[in-house]
Formats: structure tokens, sequence, C-alpha cells
């Protein structure tokens, strides 16, 4: 059931998610909502829910950037200030892989609007959405062998590989837990159909930075690399 009140997602994002207490301090960092990105009311719903757990709550704008290496020193300084900073922009998604320097939590939350806020998925506990996300790990792990279908052609499959020790993860927090540890993909072969379109990555900004397709486009790949297209031009 949908809720009325997006409450229950913000306390999930700050009690279960970011795990902040009263007396801590939390930058939010939001991005011009000229941009489309988030909702422009969802820093001061979050600010407002956080003040009253007693947190120090600041804002920062941070600017949308091509390639994250120019992350900018102001923001830098200010997350090196916070026990916990909480993305509402671009930014934390583009730096999702390669970390921040500073002690404090980071999360970057993709609940942008009060509608994700109050939607079930954003009201499941965070804690145990992470236990979730580690039995399919797990499962995964025990297997052998993995292949995708689709009715457009696509099939590709590979084996399961041992996960390293280290990496293969995001280096910040989630909100809501979207996603499991990516499946190591060098043994990948087969095909993909593409049909209907292309977007870029989160962590990187392209020009175009979509594709329409008229019609499919198979990419075949082998041991984990595309090695040509078929299809139209």
């Amino acid at each position: 059931m949908r809720s009325t009140d997006p409450v229950n997602g913000v306390r999930n994002l700050l009690e279960n998610c970011v795990q902040a207490k009263a007396g801590e301090s939390l930058l939010l960092v939001t991005e011009d909502p000229a941009h489309n990105y988030a909702c422009a009311e969802t820093p001061g719903l979050i600010a407002g829910h956080a003040a009253a757990m007693g947190l120090d709550v600041r804002m920062i704008e941070a600017p949308v950037l091509e390639d994250p290496v120019d992350f900018p020193d102001d923001i830098l300084a200010a997350i090196g200030r916070a026990d916990h900073t909480v993305f509402l922009a671009r930014l934390g998604d583009q730096v999702r892989f390669q970390g921040i320097a500073g002690g404090g939590s980071k999360t970057m939350c993709y609940a942008l609007d009060a509608d994700y806020l109050r939607a079930p998925f954003a009201e499941l506990d965070q804690v145990a959405m992470i236990r979730l996300k580690g039995l399919l790990e797990a499962a995964f792990n025990a297997a052998e062998i993995w292949q995708v279908t689709c009715p457009l052609g696509t099939v590709i499959a590979g084996t399961f590989l041992p996960p390293p020790d280290e990496g293969g993860e995001v280096a910040m927090h989630r909100f809501p837990m979207l996603t499991y540890r990516p499946v190591l993909a060098g043994t990948m072969r087969g095909r993909v159909a593409l049909s209907r379109w292309l977007i870029g990555t989160g962590s990187r900004l392209y020009e175009p930075f979509q594709l329409l397709f008229d019609d499919v486009v198979f990419a075949h790949v082998e041991d984990g690399r595309i090695t040509g297209f078929e299809g139209n031009a």
C-alpha cells in the first residue's frame, strides 16, 4: 500500500541507511532544480525531518560536471567537516565508484521527490534490504552458469567467477538499495538486442546522452567485450 506521507521514507533514509544520531551533522548536497534532477522540495523535506531528529543540517549546491575528476574543492571541504553526507545531486552518482575523502558516511539518495519517498520501495527497511542483497549475492556465488535471453533475440551467457576480495561495489551507501554487486562479465559470450533507446551512465555525462533506435541492433560479445554490431547503421 502506498503511504500518504513521505516521512516514513525520509526516516528510513536517515535512521536505517545513514544511521544518523541526534547531535551529529548532516550535509545535503543539492542541485539546481532547473536541471530537472531532484524535486525542489526534496532537500527541505529531508532537512526538516533531520532537524527534528536533532541533527545539525547544512546544504550546499553542486554543479553538473561532465567528469567527476573536477570535483569542487568547497564541496569536498564541506564533506570533510560533516558526520554524514547525503547527495541529492548527480555529483554523488558520478563518484559512487571512486569514493570521496573524509571520515563521515556518504549516501547517494535516488528517492528524489515526495512521491518516491512515500512509495513502498523507499519505506522498506534498508537494513532488511541489505540482508536480502546478501542472500542474492550468496546464491549467485554458489551457481556456475548464468544465461539471459529475450524475445528480441538476446542470447548471452557466462560462468560465475568468484567475486574479488575487495572492490566491485560502490564506495557509498545507496538509498533505496537498488542493485546487488555486479556479476563479473569476463566470460560473457553471445549477443544482446538493443532496441528503442540507449541512455548514458550516471557516472559520466555524454553528448548525446541518449540514442534512439528505429530497429533492433545486436551487440556481439566475446569474453566480456563487445566485438561488433549487427543491424541498421
